[in-house]
């Protein structure tokens, strides 16, 4: 399993940003959604290796379900896929206290499992959180979690 760790990026390290798929969308559906400007921020700042995006492997399975349904052609879909992974998400994956720990997240802040894991994956790794999800938010300020802006 591959875990990310920062890279030497200069004199210093890259910060980890931990974004979740509401961040991650607002790349593809620009003309659809607001304030995207802090997704666009991000992206462009981890593409300039500035910082690094990482997210739980599940990022992949929840941005490409709400893609699916949002894209009706089959060609945009697959190089909206594709440039999805072109962009390098340090993925986490999950282990038994990775699991353990999410479960008792989604039960105090009554959160989905998914939106659990995002929030784990920020306080493991003292990272900052990016999502647009409000429920998501208030736990992360609620767990002393540093919100990216």
């Amino acid at each position: 399993m591959r875990t990310p760790s920062p890279q030497k990026e200069g004199a210093g390290l890259r910060e980890f940003v931990i974004i979740d798929s509401s961040a991650v969308l607002k790349w593809f559906f620009r003309q659809d959604e607001e304030n995207n400007d802090l997704a666009l921020k991000a992206r462009e700042e981890h593409l300039n290796h500035k910082i690094a995006l990482c997210a739980p492997e599940l990022i992949y399975f929840e941005t490409i379900n709400i893609m699916q349904f949002r894209i009706q052609n089959e060609t945009l879909l697959t190089n909206n896929l594709r440039s999805l992974l072109l962009t390098n998400i340090e993925i986490f994956y999950q282990t038994e206290e990775s699991l353990v720990a999410t479960t008792r997240l989604t039960k105090k802040h009554s959160l989905t499992f998914y939106d659990s894991s995002y929030l784990y994956h920020a306080i493991e790794n003292n990272a900052k959180l990016l999502t647009y999800d409000k429920k998501l938010l208030n736990a992360a300020a609620s767990e002393g979690v540093k919100i990216y802006n």
